[in-house]
């Protein structure tokens, strides 16, 4: 259902349009007041729109509610070709252009033409929020004569009055992750979880910052940095942190993100970015070093790598919200980028203790073990993290209801368990990594 505020911006519209036509002069037909009640509404309200950006707003959206809105042009080639719209051949209606605006705003008065064009510009609202969308018309080289609309994130979230949900495509390679779990459920090592603390509390108190003048010297945003071994939290605790801020959290595809096309990297991040912009989302890179590895030198190759990776750190210094880069190596991350982020925290295997707790509840009751104190005499040869262990049980239980089975076996518990040290040992060989995690003799 169309909102209410949206309805009457262009109902506006639609009579400043008319009585245009009708006087061949500039009207003086002042907008409506909206209410907060709707996304449109708020959005007008919240960033105190002008008489002049409402009606280009309105304008670049109406084609997508109200297609015969610009029909009040329809009746002459005359003013179609003054308003500067554009017939697409096989279309049903006519589409605004900037000129259109331009002149819907200011008639023939070059001098205020030129004043307007300041809504076009890189320094305002429409361009640096990605709010309006310019599209060159193919084989047309006239200033100004591209297409208006409003970008698809917007003209969602103003037509179906709710925030916008962005799908996974090129233009925006990431998906939604959510848990069910609370920050009690996540196992993290002391000197983890004390950081982690830090964290949440300086992002509960970010905007609190404004009242100091230490906030002019802030940049827009905030950038974490999650490090350390694999499976110990990071990606729960960047969906823990999307609860506790009542943000959505979107991981980013890097796969889809990487291209062996030169330029065409920095095109998907870019067009990644400003979809997220003003959003309150978290974005949350995974394997990040896969994007932010240390820099090369020599050949093209590298020189264009190199490229890619200064782009993304500009973009993520100029991005106002959050954005979070986990890597499980990182040592691979150029010590340059340290400085990028507010915070970082390290992630390590916890405790003997705190995993013996941790196994223990995650064993059902109504599938006990077998031998209930198997796991103080475990004797596990290398560290396994937290995910991994609800692999483990995971499987356990399965293979256990497989059998018809009450209890969970000491033998099936043993094999999970072997077949998760192997995997981890291919992976640690070049690390020399061993130490016990669950170890009672």
């Amino acid at each position: 259902m169309l909102s209410s505020d949206l309805f009457w911006d262009l109902h506006w519209l639609e009579v400043y349009i008319r009585e245009t036509v009708a006087g061949q002069t500039v009207p003086v037909v002042e907008p409506p007041i909206l209410s907060n009640d709707t996304v449109y509404g708020r959005f007008v309200n919240e960033k105190k729109l002008s008489r002049e950006e409402r009606l280009i707003l309105a304008l670049s959206i109406a084609p997508y509610i109200n297609p015969a809105l610009l029909d009040n042009f329809a009746g002459s080639k005359e003013l179609i070709r003054k308003y500067r719209l554009y017939n697409q051949e096989d279309s049903i209606c006519l589409l605004p252009t900037v000129q259109t605006a331009l002149i819907l705003l200011a008639g023939e008065n070059n001098a205020e033409i030129q004043r307007y064009l300041e809504l076009f510009d890189t320094e305002h609202l429409f361009y640096r929020q990605s709010i309006l969308e310019q599209t060159p018309l193919a084989d047309v080289n006239i200033p100004n004569l591209n297409l208006l609309s409003v970008a698809p994130s917007y003209r969602d979230m103003f037509i179906l009055n709710r925030p916008y949900k962005p799908r996974f495509s090129t233009e925006f390679p990431a998906t939604p992750i959510t848990t069910n779990l609370g920050w009690e459920e996540l196992v993290l090592e002391p000197s983890t979880a004390v950081a982690m603390d830090e964290l949440k509390e300086r992002l509960l108190r970010i905007n609190d910052l404004v009242r100091f003048s230490i906030f002019k010297h802030k940049r827009p945003g905030f950038r974490i940095l999650f490090y350390g071994d694999p499976g110990t939290g990071k990606t729960l605790s960047a969906s823990l942190l999307g609860k506790l801020l009542n943000r959505d959290v979107y991981r980013i595809d890097v796969s889809a993100v990487v291209s062996k096309y030169v330029g065409e990297t920095n095109q998907r991040l870019s067009s990644l970015f400003n979809i997220a912009e003003n959003k309150d989302w978290i974005l949350f890179f995974d394997e990040g070093d896969a994007l932010l590895g240390k820099r090369t030198e020599g050949g093209s190759n590298s020189h264009y790598a190199n490229q890619e990776v200064a782009f993304l750190l500009q973009r993520i210094e100029r991005f106002n919200g959050i954005v979070v880069v986990a890597t499980n190596h990182e040592n691979n991350l150029d010590e340059a980028y340290d400085r990028r982020f507010e915070v970082g925290i390290k992630f390590k295997i916890p405790s003997n203790e705190q995993m013996l707790q941790f196994w223990r509840s995650l064993i059902p009751d109504e599938l006990p073990l077998e031998e209930p104190d198997i796991l103080e005499h475990l004797t596990i040869s290398v560290p396994i993290s937290p995910a991994y262990i609800v692999g483990i049980v995971d499987r356990a239980i399965i293979l256990t209801l497989k059998a018809g089975r009450t209890t969970i076996s000491t033998d099936d518990l043993k094999r999970c368990i072997l077949a998760v040290e192997y995997k981890l040992k291919l992976r640690s060989a070049n690390k020399g990594n061993s130490s016990s995690l669950i170890k009672r003799n």
